[in-house]
């Protein structure tokens, strides 16, 4: 692979997309946990990189635990009790990964492939803190969520029939016909993701009055 799409296609400029879903404890990264996090990098043809492994973690909660906002049985939020992962110590595991296994060129980051990027921005910024998330996340981000409502927009405006009703994540793997392979799996939300941003790139059809 050519030096200039080792960390994804050439307009990131050595940046690389990753796919990025995290499990909360609550609704305000002030008073909650962040339980579980995932980044799963993108290659330059929008497709899982083969380079690059994810970054996947789940910590130890400090904060009480709302089980039905965290999607969490009671077995599973013991399991996370037993981490040997507190914010901190998590953190700089993913300082290691992002280090040795990206191995980006200075000043390089990450650029986020997210659904609803409004809510997973506060806790990223929240973990790494305001230096952490300046130095590891680029400002241009892709956000899924806001890419169904701009592609129902446009068929809108052109008096055709929105293809997203209800434009939700489960809409989007299904339209996409993509497998969600976990139920309620962070890891598997991102691989989904990706594979859902793969089929929008590759298969988008414009609005007929576009053509």
């Amino acid at each position: 692979m050519a030096a200039n799409t080792r960390w994804g296609p050439i307009h990131c400029n050595n940046h690389v997309i990753c796919a990025i879903d995290v499990r909360t404890g609550g609704v305000n990264p002030e008073r909650a946990d962040l339980l579980e996090i995932c980044f799963l990098p993108v290659n330059h043809s929008f497709q899982i990189s083969k380079d690059f492994s994810m970054f996947h973690l789940k910590f130890r909660p400090v904060w009480p635990v709302d089980k039905k906002y965290a999607q969490v049985s009671q077995e599973v939020l013991d399991e996370h009790k037993m981490s040997i992962f507190d914010s901190a110590r998590g953190f700089e595991m993913f300082e290691r990964w992002f280090t040795d296994t990206l191995q980006m060129k200075q000043y390089k980051k990450i650029m986020p492939l997210v659904w609803n990027y409004e809510t997973v921005r506060p806790w990223l910024k929240n973990w790494m803190g305001d230096f952490g998330f300046e130095h590891h996340i680029h400002e241009n981000y892709r956000d899924c969520m806001s890419l169904l409502n701009w592609w129902n927009d446009r068929h809108a405006y052109f008096g055709e029939e929105v293809p997203y009703k209800h434009p939700t994540f489960g809409q989007l793997v299904t339209r996409s016909g993509v497998t969600l392979l976990g139920r309620n799996s962070v890891p598997a939300n991102c691989k989904a993701l990706v594979e859902c941003y793969h089929h929008m790139v590759k298969d988008y059809v414009p609005a007929q009055g576009m053509r």
